[in-house]
């Protein structure tokens, strides 16, 4: 898929985003459906058209727009609105098939960690016969609080997986959108925190430092999405990750309307692949099948469609090229960026 933007004001092409091989559209006024029209934000009118004949989508800019680096952003949520809200192609329904699979999937296997965790730890047969079942539990328990302590904050780890699974098959249903009642002001450093604290042990285990910046930035968000996603985001994180490196989390606003969350790790190589698709095909490079064969290469993709239900964006890329190797894998400096909301949006 190609995306442009073209702003009818300065006659330009302000947006383009394509693959080497793929030639350009010419577009006019001609092309124009108003029926098509999204507005994103106060102002800001763009009219999104599709060439059936090529399958180049184009954001046309109307007007509210002076500054190139906005107009090149709002072109891009809202074409990112436009196909999350347009079934463009049937791979879009099977797409949404292969990640309710998976999910389901997860959620059985996380159940059934979930309960063995809980009768090994009680040791079942005992537990079975005891005839004060509650007294026994008990006695367990006070012989050793510390490890008990740790299976609970990793039972209640797996229950967030479990929540975040049934949250990604109610909100990445094809053309779904999320109403503006659904929205509300939530503290950033807080969402963080609360997503984040569930991992830490797992993130000390594997000596990764995460340093999360104090701030009083809000953000106007759907709760359930953007905790879904953290908990995706972590999760990546956990297991990309370079062992005994150090992650950073620190903030940046655009024109006091959005809130950009910079989270900076050395990781698995990103590789032209995975920036160019991975958040749309479901894409996994060699390293990260040989590090975790489980997995499904839609994490990403996850992340980024949720983000774009709440009216922001997700995007990554390689900070340097410096390659480190340890324990036979490539890791890099990588960025991962996620935007959201910083004020109310005009429902459209």
């Amino acid at each position: 898929m190609i995306f442009y933007c073209f702003d009818l004001k300065t006659k330009g092409l302000i947006f383009k985003f394509s693959n080497s091989d793929d030639t350009h559209d010419c577009i006019s006024s001609r092309e124009i459906n108003n029926n098509e029209g999204c507005t994103c934000g106060k102002d800001r009118y763009f009219i999104v058209k599709q060439n059936e004949k090529s399958g180049h989508i184009f954001a046309i800019c109307f007007d509210g727009i002076h500054v190139r680096k906005e107009a090149i952003f709002f072109a891009k949520q809202t074409i990112d609105m436009f196909l999350m809200s347009n079934p463009i192609i049937d791979a879009k329904h099977n797409h949404y098939e292969e990640i309710v699979k998976a999910s389901i999937h997860n959620t059985k296997n996380l159940n059934s960690q979930i309960t063995s965790k809980i009768l090994s730890y009680l040791k079942e047969d005992s537990l079975s016969v005891a005839r004060d079942k509650v007294a026994y539990i008990e006695q367990i328990v006070k012989a050793d609080i510390k490890a008990f302590s740790r299976e609970i904050l990793s039972i209640l780890k797996m229950s967030s997986h479990i929540n975040s699974d049934y949250n990604v098959i109610d909100y990445l249903k094809p053309n779904i959108t999320i109403k503006k009642n659904e929205f509300g002001y939530k503290k950033l450093h807080s969402l963080l925190v609360i997503s984040f604290y569930q991992f830490e042990a797992d993130f000390n285990k594997n000596g990764n430092y995460f340093r999360i910046t104090p701030t009083e930035l809000s953000v106007y968000v759907n709760y359930n999405t953007v905790q879904t996603l953290l908990t995706h985001l972590f999760t990546n994180a956990l297991r990309y990750c370079m062992p005994n490196t150090e992650i950073s989390v620190k903030y940046s606003t655009i024109s006091n309307e959005f809130v950009e969350i910079h989270f900076t790790m050395r990781s698995l190589e990103l590789t032209d692949e995975i920036i160019r698709d991975g958040r749309l095909n479901g894409v996994r490079s060699e390293q990260a099948i040989k590090k975790y064969s489980k997995g499904t290469g839609m994490g990403l993709g996850i992340i980024h469609a949720l983000s774009v239900l709440n009216r922001g964006s997700f995007e990554y890329h390689k900070c340097s090229e410096t390659i480190f190797e340890k324990d036979g894998y490539k890791y890099t400096d990588n960025c991962f960026k996620l935007t959201l909301l910083k004020n109310e949006f005009y429902e459209n």
